[in-house]
């Protein structure tokens, strides 16, 4: 969303309900609403590979996330 010019990004907020991310650091959205300037290559972060295999299996396993799920 930081890098779609006139996005309206509050509507996509889930990070209140992640226990966990597949990037090396905290989401930065996890604490609060605000992201901040990307001051990293790209966009600004990086994927822990072995979190993204470790949740990759867990949808072949369970499926996807529901979060509306009882």
């Amino acid at each position: 969303m930081l890098s779609i010019p006139n996005a309206w990004d509050g509507v996509q907020q889930t990070a209140a309900m992640m226990q966990d991310d597949i990037l090396t650091t905290r989401i930065p959205i996890a604490d609060g609403p605000t992201w901040g300037p990307i001051e990293a290559p790209g966009l600004g972060v990086e994927v822990d590979e072995d979190k993204l295999h470790h949740y990759h299996d867990a949808y072949l396993r369970d499926g996807p996330f529901l979060p509306y799920r009882h």
